[in-house]
C-alpha cells in the first residue's frame, strides 16, 4: 500500500511588500541631498515625492481590485480621506478667489506633496503586514537616520562635505547645495537636508 506524503508548503516571501517599497522611499528621502530633483518637474521633482505618488497609485490599484490584497478596517484610510476633503475644500476656495502665478505654483507644489504623504501613510498602514515587518522597517529607518547623522558629523567635525559627491544620475540641482557655512565658531551643516535648521 502506498502512502501519500503531503509536504507542508511555506508561503513564499513577497519580494515587494509595503516594507520594501517604503524603504526605497526612505532611502531617496534621507540619503539623496534634498536639493536634487528630476529637472523637468522642478520643485516637485524630488525623488521621494515622486516615489510617494507611485505608492499612492499602487495603493489605489490594490484598493480598486479587492482580490489583490486582504482588506480590513483601517482608521488611517478614513483620516486620509478627511485630509483629502480638507485639501480639496481649500483648493476650491483658493481657485474661486483667483490666484497669482506665484500662489498657484505654491498651491500645486503643496498639493502634490500632500498626495505623496498620503501615499506613504496608506502603504505603511495597509502594506506592512506584521509586527515583525514593522520592526524591520523601523530598524531600516534607524540605520538611514544614522547615515544622515554620519554625513552631518563629517561636515561639522571634519569640514568635509560628502553631499558634493552624492550626485544621483538623472537628477539636477534645483538650488545650490547648502554645504557648510560658519556661524560664530561652529560649522553650520545641513547633512542631506535642504537647510541647516
Amino acid at each position: 500500500m502506498t502512502t501519500l506524503r503531503i509536504e507542508e508548503r511555506r508561503p513564499r516571501p513577497r519580494i515587494l511588500d509595503g516594507t520594501s517599497l517604503v524603504t526605497v522611499l526612505l532611502c531617496f528621502s534621507l540619503l539623496v541631498p534634498s536639493r536634487y530633483v528630476y529637472p523637468p518637474r522642478g520643485g516637485v521633482g524630488r525623488p521621494d515625492v515622486l516615489i510617494g505618488l507611485v505608492l499612492l497609485g499602487l495603493w489605489l490599484v490594490t484598493f480598486l481590485v479587492p482580490r489583490m490584497t486582504y482588506r480590513q478596517r483601517n482608521p488611517l484610510r478614513y483620516l486620509a480621506v478627511i485630509w483629502l476633503i480638507a485639501v480639496a475644500g481649500s483648493l476650491v476656495a483658493a481657485y474661486t478667489r483667483g490666484l497669482s502665478p506665484l500662489e498657484l505654483s505654491g498651491t500645486q507644489r503643496s498639493t502634490i506633496g500632500i498626495l505623496s504623504n498620503i501615499g506613504l501613510i496608506l502603504v505603511v498602514s495597509e502594506g506592512v503586514r506584521s509586527r515583525e515587518r514593522l520592526v524591520f522597517l523601523l530598524k531600516r529607518l534607524t540605520f538611514l537616520g544614522g547615515a544622515v547623522a554620519l554625513v552631518g558629523s563629517l561636515q561639522f567635525f571634519v569640514g568635509v562635505d560628502p553631499t558634493r559627491y552624492m550626485v544621483p544620475p538623472g537628477l539636477g540641482l534645483n538650488r545650490d547645495l547648502y554645504g557648510i557655512s560658519v556661524r560664530s565658531i561652529f560649522n553650520r551643516v545641513a547633512g542631506t537636508s535642504i537647510h541647516a535648521m
